[in-house]
């Protein structure tokens, strides 16, 4: 499960500054199992013709390893982006460059990570811990990660066509109000987290140490 998470685990300065989202990421296995195909439709219909969103969108980002198992949907999708004009891009990272491209990236993209089954998905906790924006379905412990209306009724989609008018409702948002959105949504996480770590090492740390360890208390770090 990756606990306690360490938070903060993404380093150097992040900037509040919020530009115009030109960048749709997906990080995971690009199967179905983490909706990868989800992701690509959501990308068709941003990209289609007529959609206000279509010309402010220049890169498609897929990011983790493809078991081609969803190989059609990944060249129709290719097809579609580069008709839109539209770069795909497709890669492999370790651990900490894909910290860094979220930390890199948090203020002109939004992360959409639609898996249909997930325990305690690291990678939305990075990317949250980043002040990144991230779309998600009601699977596993999502709604359970903070109790945040914010994050549970516009963050969180019970089904995939949900999301995709999410991700819409979000890409319509002035920048001003992305940024604080995402920093609200971070605080929450900050809070919530740091309590369960806490509750976490309490729980579990006498079953592997001869005594409780102290959990220490996290100021946010954002600048």
């Amino acid at each position: 499960l990756g606990l306690p998470y360490q938070l903060s685990s993404v380093s150097g300065k992040t900037k509040t500054e919020f530009t115009d989202v030109t960048n749709l990421a997906f990080i995971g296995r690009m199967n179905k199992l983490k909706g990868y195909d989800i992701f690509c439709d959501i990308v068709e219909e941003i990209l289609h013709e007529g959609s206000p969103y279509k010309p402010q969108i220049k890169t498609i980002t897929a990011i983790g390893n493809d078991d081609n198992s969803m190989s059609d949907m990944r060249e129709h999708i290719k097809k579609v982006s580069q008709s839109a004009g539209v770069t795909y891009f497709q890669t492999l990272k370790t651990r900490n460059e894909t910290l860094e491209y979220v930390r890199n990236h948090a203020r002109d993209t939004i992360f959409i990570l639609p898996y249909y089954s997930d325990n305690y998905s690291v990678a939305m906790l990075e990317i949250i811990d980043a002040g990144a924006p991230l779309l998600v379905l009601n699977t596993g412990g999502n709604a359970e990660l903070m109790h945040d209306k914010l994050w549970t009724d516009k963050r969180i989609a019970k089904d995939a066509n949900e999301l995709k008018n999410l991700t819409q409702q979000y890409l319509a948002l002035p920048n001003d109000a992305r940024c604080a959105e995402s920093a609200r949504l971070r605080d929450a996480f900050i809070h919530e987290q740091d309590i369960c770590n806490k509750k976490y090492a309490a729980l579990f740390s006498p079953l592997v140490w001869s005594r409780p360890v102290e959990y220490p208390d996290y100021t946010p770090r954002i600048e």
